[in-house]
């Protein structure tokens, strides 16, 4: 906590953007057609059907249906056997909080 504070003072107000503030730059360069909108992985009624919380619908909706389907195919003491779903969940969700 104060790194911002702390670098802010160390290089100086033109170096370190405020936090709220506006970018400064075009949010549309490098896109000469726009860019392309993203679109849902599975549909609502798929997240729904293996009863995905809504904190886990989102645009890695399949690898988390595919993942659910795999953890209820295979009970807790096999669970081992999931782990390429889990690790498809985990790299999609890294993939898209880097995208973000």
């Amino acid at each position: 906590m104060g790194n911002v504070y702390m670098r802010m003072w160390h290089d100086g107000p033109e170096v370190t953007p405020k936090c709220n503030s506006k970018p400064t730059f075009d949010p549309m360069l490098g896109f000469e057609n726009g860019r392309k909108p993203r679109v849902l992985s599975a549909s609502a009624e798929e997240m729904e059907a293996v009863q995905l919380p809504h904190s886990q619908m989102g645009y890695c909706g399949r690898e988390m249906v595919d993942a659910k389907i795999c953890r209820w195919k295979y009970p807790w003491i096999l669970n081992y056997k999931c782990h390429h779903e889990n690790h498809a969940v985990e790299m999609c969700l890294q993939e898209d909080y880097v995208f973000r």
